[in-house]
């Protein structure tokens, strides 16, 4: 018996535990700067927005690594307009349609390219926002609709009412900001063909930027991704009298300021491989043209070397400058020669000294142990047991 209430006792203290350490759901907001939100929960499905941190939205699940979101305003997306004589939407009234067969794709893209995000049966009512060329229709997804974002990249905020009003208030310019957008639905909307025109101008740099982003010859340049944020600046600067688009324009500026960043990195560091790569192999060459010149004077002088070095308080050819071989210190273990008069002498390593400390100085061993055969054709490598600093 007392066993049986000591098993209920524990399976009691679990639930208790695991509802304690259950994520939440509720009002949140993003918190991490240009974080994409997908059609689904995979980085092959396309981005419906980046987001800065603190834009407002509703974590209504936790699927794995993905928070599905409800997006203030609501989510656009594209259906086809049918097949001539057979539609797929029948538009009945300004900004209103009813669907006319089964399983319509909603798709986040005016293509078939990307993953569906969603479909609409016969008879659904679709709020149609405008046109796409002659085949696609602009329309709002269903309420229902949900977004996903990394979960590391969201939470939950602590002030549910706090969150509650930021998102409505959202919710409210981006509905609005939907509708002024869409050809069908402005009908009772004063908007004017400036802001319009400024819509589209967005629209096509934003393509020019997915395109930059997909494309698959080579890494982009930044000069490339220099233009694209300069239209979006001119863009912000000739719309200061509609602060929506100023600061849409703007918030892309910066997202392609980084990557313009990171493009200027990886293009420094590819010129720096190069030059390292031709200095290796003019030092191949260097090496292989003298190799057999060593070779000869090796042999020739051996016995006077040997006889030198016995008399001398430093190693044979001890003396010389310590530098780092680059090529052989890429491995990650770092690799020093001892050099004199161009002329590579030894490898050089020590349980004794830091190395690092006397690369580019001239020294002279006095204590020594030789880690590698005589008659080897390769640099010789030397344990030093103790140095003099001569500069």
């Amino acid at each position: 018996m007392r066993s049986l209430t000591t098993i209920c006792l524990l399976a009691a203290l679990c639930s208790l535990v695991s509802a304690q350490t259950a994520p939440t759901l509720g009002y949140g907001e993003v918190t991490h700067a240009n974080v994409r939100v997908r059609a689904g929960m995979a980085d092959y499905h396309a981005d419906l927005d980046i987001d800065s941190a603190g834009f407002p939205i509703e974590i209504t699940g936790w699927k794995g690594d993905w928070a599905e979101v409800r997006m203030p305003g609501g989510i656009v997306g594209f259906v086809h307009q049918g097949r001539p004589g057979r539609p797929y939407i029948e538009q009945k009234a300004p900004g209103r349609g009813l669907v006319l067969v089964t399983d319509l794709l909603l798709r986040p893209r005016a293509t078939q390219d990307w993953p569906d995000m969603g479909r609409f049966q016969p008879n659904q009512d679709v709020v149609m926002l405008g046109s796409v060329g002659t085949e696609w229709y602009r329309v709002l997804a269903p309420d229902s609709q949900r977004a996903y974002i990394y979960r590391q990249y969201v939470r939950v905020s602590p002030d549910q009412a706090a969150a509650r009003e930021a998102f409505d208030r959202k919710a409210k310019i981006a509905r609005e900001d939907l509708l002024q957008s869409g050809e069908y639905s402005r009908s009772d909307l004063d908007v004017s063909r400036t802001r319009e025109s400024r819509l589209d101008r967005l629209a096509t740099i934003d393509g020019q930027l997915e395109a930059l982003l997909s494309q698959r010859d080579g890494l982009p340049q930044a000069q490339e991704f220099k233009t694209i944020r300069e239209r979006y600046l001119s863009l912000a600067k000739e719309s200061a009298d509609d602060p929506r688009i100023v600061e849409e324009a703007n918030r892309k500026a910066v997202y392609v300021q980084g990557k313009e960043e990171v493009a200027e990195q990886l293009a420094g560091a590819e010129a720096r491989v190069n030059a390292l790569a031709e200095r290796g192999r003019t030092q191949d060459i260097r090496y292989t043209e003298t190799l057999s010149r060593y070779r000869e004077e090796k042999t020739a002088a051996i016995s006077e070397k040997r006889a030198a070095a016995k008399s001398s308080k430093y190693l044979q050819y001890g003396l010389g400058t310590v530098r780092k071989d680059v090529f052989a210190s890429a491995s990650g273990i770092p690799t020093y020669i001892l050099s004199k008069a161009s002329e590579d002498r030894y490898y050089l390593s020590s349980l004794r000294y830091d190395l690092s400390e006397y690369v580019g100085r001239e020294i002279g061993i006095t204590g020594w142990k030789i880690l590698t055969p005589e008659s080897t054709d390769v640099l010789r490598r030397v344990q030093v047991t103790r140095l003099e600093v001569l500069d």
